[in-house]
């Protein structure tokens, strides 16, 4: 598919007006991988920022888990390359999410991130 985008804030837009589908779909990944389902805490959008990733665009988004708060999760969208990253940001040592971080941390990357596709 094909958008023809204009410049930086069109892309910003687009984004922002994208956030709740997209955040959606990554909560319906996460609840079939994992069986819990996640809420959106706050979420950040990187375009043309020469100190986000060489300028890649990014939309960042910190959730949490429903009914636990204290166990936050990093997804990491890299739109220019289309990877999308997880990390256990918070609530590690929480009883009940320990097959949650194995899972999660077995694949990670040099940088503590797992592509969403490569967790097991």
């Amino acid at each position: 598919m094909y958008i023809n985008i204009k410049n930086e804030l069109d892309i910003q837009n687009r984004l922002e007006n994208a956030v709740n589908e997209i955040q959606s779909q990554i909560a319906r990944d996460f609840k079939g991988l994992f069986g819990h389902e996640l809420i959106l805490k706050e979420f950040q959008i990187h375009v043309d920022d020469e100190n986000y990733r060489q300028s890649s665009t990014g939309l960042i988004l910190n959730e949490v888990i429903l009914g636990n708060e204290n166990f936050e999760i990093t997804v990491e969208c890299l739109i220019d390359h289309g990877k999308i990253w997880v990390k256990v940001k918070d609530g590690k040592e929480i009883p009940g999410f320990n097959l949650i971080v194995k899972r999660i941390e077995s694949a990670q990357n040099f940088e503590g991130l797992t592509e969403l596709k490569e967790i097991k």
